[in-house]
Parts: C-alpha cells; sequence; structure tokens
C-alpha cells in the first residue's frame, strides 16, 4: 500500500507542474520545486525503512534529483505544460509549490490524498 502511495505522489511532480502555481515561476522552476516539496514531505513524514521500501534514495538530495529527472523538469515551457492548448499560470504554479511544501504529515501519510484537495493551486495552474 506505501509504495503505491508513494508513487501516485511522486507522479504528482509531473501532474502538478502540467496543471499548478503567488509571484509568477516558469515551468522548469515550478517542476523543480514541487520535487523538491514532495521530497522535503517524504524525507520528513515517513520513515528510512519506510522510503526505502517506497523505492526512494537514501538523502532528500537525491529524492529531488530523481523525481526531478524522472518529471524532465529541465523540459518544461509554457507552450508544452498544459495539455490540449491550455494557458499555463504561474502565479498558481507558485502557489501551488508553497501549498506542497507546507503539507502536513497527517495530510501526505492519508491514504486518500487527492492532490487537488491538499494543494488546492495545482488544479489551477492550467486553464
Amino acid at each position: 500500500m506505501f509504495i503505491q502511495r508513494l508513487c501516485g505522489l511522486a507522479m504528482m511532480v509531473g501532474l502538478v507542474t502540467a496543471g499548478c502555481g503567488g509571484s509568477d515561476i516558469d515551468p522548469v522552476e515550478a517542476c523543480n520545486e514541487v520535487a523538491d516539496g514532495l521530497c522535503n514531505r517524504f524525507y520528513a513524514c515517513y520513515s528510512a525503512a519506510e522510503r526505502a521500501t517506497g523505492g526512494l534514495p537514501a538523502t532528500e538530495g537525491d529524492c529531488t534529483t530523481m523525481f526531478q529527472a524522472s518529471s524532465s523538469c529541465s523540459t518544461h515551457t509554457a507552450a508544452n505544460q498544459c495539455a490540449g492548448g491550455g494557458t499555463y499560470h504561474g502565479d498558481q504554479a507558485s502557489v501551488c509549490s508553497e501549498q506542497i511544501h507546507e503539507l502536513t504529515c497527517a495530510v501526505v501519510r492519508d491514504p486518500d490524498f487527492d492532490q487537488n484537495t491538499a494543494a488546492p493551486a495545482c488544479a489551477k495552474v492550467c486553464s
């Protein structure tokens, strides 16, 4: 169950920046910040044993690097960010990143975690 949940949260990096955003941030920065926020929460909220079971690397920094690479953060642009020709909103991406960084462990560990409920700005990145 934990591994499935962790994989679902890891997918948020791509989904959040494809759909998330205070001040305007570009899609690359948004992706990088969300990866950083998720890893920060994983390493604060899960034990070393749980992280290992979930396939996370030994350090938070390595987690961030892994998520940034797997989400191809460096290739994100305003033009390719939103499926179906939607408009990217950097202000919502910034708020989304802040909300991800502020998630409580109770929210992160909730088996019914939903990114759009936990970090509602993430659902507003693309319109």
